[in-house]
């Protein structure tokens, strides 16, 4: 596989930088990136992903929410995946910011997919 095919769809700078390092994982798993990694990168926004952080918390959550302008999550997943995720959500003393707070953690954690 060229260099070129390994960082379709990146930034270079993330490509250069793991490059630096001789290591070619990041850029040759383009059809897995988490959502941090997408933010990092620039292919996503820090609105994009509150925006997803506010949608997982209005009842009823949609499902899929876009990012960027190629990728998307599965919100529901998402929150009901991680066991702290769900036990901040059903706590009903938790403020909001601790709940917005731990669904950003799992959702930056989360994988995007392409589509």
């Amino acid at each position: 596989m060229q260099s070129s095919e390994r960082s379709a769809g990146l930034p270079a700078t993330i490509c250069s930088f793991k490059k630096a390092r001789s290591s070619f994982s990041f850029c040759s798993m383009a059809t897995d990136l988490t959502v941090g990694n997408l933010l990092k990168g620039g292919l996503v926004t820090a609105e994009e992903v509150q925006a997803s952080v506010e949608a997982a918390l209005v009842p009823p959550a949609p499902k899929l929410v876009p990012l960027g302008n190629a990728y998307h999550i599965n919100v529901a997943r998402i929150a009901h995946s991680a066991a702290f995720v769900g036990r901040i959500l059903r706590d009903r003393e938790a403020s909001e910011g601790l709940k917005r707070a731990a669904l950003r953690r799992a959702i930056l954690a989360a994988s995007a997919q392409k589509g």
